[in-house]
């Protein structure tokens, strides 16, 4: 997984809509190239039911009986795994955009075939958001970790657009909301930058190939490209407030507490 593509796009999109559901499986198990096909799907990992033998309508009554979207999988060369976040009920849920579809994909697909794959999901999710990068990169950019009085703590932060938008990467799209809030114009300053115009929105490439993603190159360029188009539109690692996110020590001493009870209680059973 540490040498995977990672694609990602975010929506607000009715994901639980039975025709948005039959095309998006139908396009994925049969249309698009080959080597990008979904093969599997299922409830949860392991993802095992074949499409080939049980058909794209029995997934999706599986997504709309269970309120929530199968995984998805491609289980030969270049291999795939798919995870569509959407639930039929929000809840308390306040992000603005709260569905997505991250697909993590095998290196040996290449940049062409991971290129065309992007343009797949913004077809279909028609995203506010979406970005192209490798897996550890996308560690490097969203990982916080912090010292907690319960130990060592870390968590993946400043995924969803909102407030602030996840940041610069490989490729980039920028939905309507996207270059509302930051401003079309500013793109103009972007200099040394393919991009083109899809989805109604600008899908914006960096560097060539995508595996510099992370390098020292790389990190620059995105650099360069987040002043350009404004500092404080994007999510900041160092902005996070850490202290807010610490465990208060009288709630670790309960949870040590019950720690210490539940050893206690397994020492006299054994």
């Amino acid at each position: 997984m540490s040498n995977d593509y990672v694609l990602s796009v975010n929506t607000d999109k009715d994901l639980g809509n039975r025709a948005f559901m039959q095309r998006l499986l139908r396009r994925w198990v049969g249309e698009i190239d080959e080597p990008l096909r979904v093969s599997h799907f299922d409830d949860g990992e392991p993802v095992r039911r074949p499409f080939a033998e049980e058909g794209v309508e029995a997934a999706v009554e599986l997504w709309q009986q269970e309120g929530r979207s199968p995984f998805l999988a491609r289980r030969k060369s270049p291999r795939q795994m798919v995870v569509i976040d959407w639930r039929a009920e929000r809840g308390l849920d306040k992000r603005p955009f709260p569905w997505s579809c991250t697909v993590w994909l095998s290196p040996q697909a290449g940049d062409t075939l991971t290129k065309k794959l992007f343009r797949f999901l913004i077809e279909e999710f028609e995203p506010v958001f979406g970005s192209v990068t490798t897996y550890e990169d996308r560690l490097a950019k969203h990982l916080v970790e912090w010292d907690d009085p319960l130990g060592r703590t870390s968590q993946m932060m400043g995924r969803d657009p909102g407030e602030t938008i996840p940041g610069i990467y490989w490729q980039t799209y920028f939905g309507p909301w996207a270059l509302e809030k930051i401003g079309l114009e500013k793109f103009h300053e972007i200099a040394d930058a393919a991009k083109e115009q899809t989805g109604g929105g600008l899908l914006v490439q960096l560097y060539e190939p995508g595996r510099l993603a992370g390098s020292p190159e790389a990190r620059e360029r995105e650099a360069a490209v987040r002043r350009a188009l404004g500092e404080e539109n994007f999510f900041d690692p160092a902005q996070v407030d850490i202290e807010s996110l610490k465990t208060k020590p009288a709630d670790a001493a309960q949870v040590e507490s019950l720690i210490g009870a539940m050893k206690a209680r397994k020492g006299e059973d054994q």
